[in-house]
């Protein structure tokens, strides 16, 4: 991806309870980190973990969320933004218009 552009590009991770993908994100967080990555997107579960490893790189963090409830969760961990998912996503999660989603925050 460097090669082909000169522009900040992320990694998403999805955050699921299993050990064996567990140590592969830590691995896929460190190759990130390494290669310049400058901002992770993040689904599910928690990103405590992730957050806790990217901020001291400077590497920038966007959580998936749908519902204002989670979305004050994740960003009382320390995520640099949050990405709102809505009814106009696409088999997304997402069970609001983005403009009820809005006013809800």
């Amino acid at each position: 991806i460097k090669r082909l552009t000169d522009k900040p590009f992320g990694v998403n991770f999805t955050i699921l309870e299993n050990k064996k993908y567990k140590r592969q994100m830590d691995e896929w967080m460190h190759i990130a980190a390494d290669e310049g990555v400058k901002f992770f997107l993040t689904s599910l579960g928690k990103p405590d973990r992730i957050v806790a490893f990217a901020k001291p790189k400077g590497i920038k963090i966007y959580h998936d969320v749908h519902t204002p409830r989670v979305a004050e969760k994740v960003a009382a961990s320390g995520v640099d933004g949050l990405i709102c998912l809505n009814d106009a996503m696409g088999g997304q999660t997402g069970n609001r218009s983005a403009e009820t989603f809005a006013e809800e925050l």
